[in-house]
């Protein structure tokens, strides 16, 4: 019985010593995956409504912002995406109503226009806008 206890101790002390060897993940590597459109934007709006817009991009292209209404002096709030070569997409929903906010980026990606509305409702518009 005491070789048993002393060969259960032993293969234990060695499950140990062996569990715990020290392996590193390895450091991550850099990518070159950061949108070249990165960073917080403003600008205004005109059309069936006008008022002011921001949104930030972050660096997989993801966007959030706000959209200022001078006609119901409210803020709405949007997501959408920008690709990799500046096209705009997202959605903004005002009083259950989703409208269009669409347009494309610079080469340079400094600056922004395009489009925004839904045409059933009807009310549309022009955007512009710049990198802060």
């Amino acid at each position: 019985m005491k070789t048993l206890k002393l060969f259960a101790l032993m293969a234990l002390a060695v499950v140990t010593i062996t569990s715990c060897s020290k392996e590193e993940d390895p450091a991550p590597t850099a990518t070159n995956t950061d949108s070249a459109y990165m960073g917080a934007w403003e600008g205004t709006f005109d059309g069936g409504d006008d008022g002011t817009w921001a949104m930030t991009v972050d660096k997989a292209g993801a966007l959030t912002g706000t959209f200022y209404s001078n006609n119901s002096m409210e803020t709405y709030s949007y997501t959408g995406t920008v690709d990799s070569k500046g096209v705009i997409s997202a959605d903004i929903v005002v009083s259950g109503v989703t409208l269009d906010f669409s347009g494309q980026a610079s080469a340079d990606g400094k600056t922004a226009s395009g489009t925004w509305g839904n045409p059933s409702v009807p009310i549309t518009g022009t955007w512009t806008g710049a990198k802060k």
